[in-house]
């Protein structure tokens, strides 16, 4: 018995997609290759660092798409971090001491659209809120640390960063009520 296994024919447009797709992971990847090199020749501060995270940054909210959470609340949690890390690194080599203002004010300002998606349509975005639980612990416990680390100056951002992002736990957890706890563990099952 002869078996004939028939697929159906890639269209040209996703033919073309994945060429597109294609040349420019190439394009990435050479970009990523030449600009440390660049940068060892050239001297001077470690700007590659900065565009080899813009690199990934835009590949990674653009082009390589998330295969299991793709959702409205995830990417932007994935674009906060990927931003605010960013910072950090503009922070540390190139230009020093505004990160400690300025991250905090770009992780407020993502949970406040993240707590805008979630109650907004909280029927289809209940169940796609690990990552939002994730940046609002992240975001508490680095408000806690940044601001016991740093007590003679104002660090009002972390204040503000780290109570909103108590607020929005606290709302997501009331609104889910005593069912929150069995909704939490589907997210942590191995089963």
């Amino acid at each position: 018995m002869k078996v004939n296994f028939t697929y159906p024919k890639i269209g040209k447009k996703v033919e073309l997609k994945n060429r597109i797709y294609k040349t420019i992971k190439n394009i990435f990847l050479f970009t990523a290759f030449i600009c440390p090199i660049l940068n060892i020749f050239i001297g001077g501060k470690a700007w590659s660092l900065i565009v080899l995270w813009s690199i990934w940054t835009f590949y990674d909210q653009f082009i390589s798409l998330d295969m299991i959470e793709y959702n409205a609340i995830s990417q932007v949690v994935k674009l906060i971090f990927n931003s605010s890390v960013l910072l950090i690194i503009i922070d540390r080599f190139l230009v020093g001491g505004w990160a400690i203002e300025a991250v905090p004010i770009v992780c407020f300002s993502g949970i406040v659209l993240v707590g805008f998606l979630l109650f907004f349509d909280f029927n289809r975005q209940k169940h796609n809120t690990l990552p939002m639980i994730l940046l609002c612990l992240l975001c508490i416990i680095s408000s806690i640390i940044g601001l016991s680390l740093w007590r003679e100056e104002t660090r009002w951002a972390l204040a503000v960063m780290g109570s909103f992002a108590l607020v929005l736990l606290a709302a997501y957890i009331s609104k889910f009520g005593i069912s929150f706890i069995s909704e939490f563990k589907k997210y942590v099952s191995t089963k």
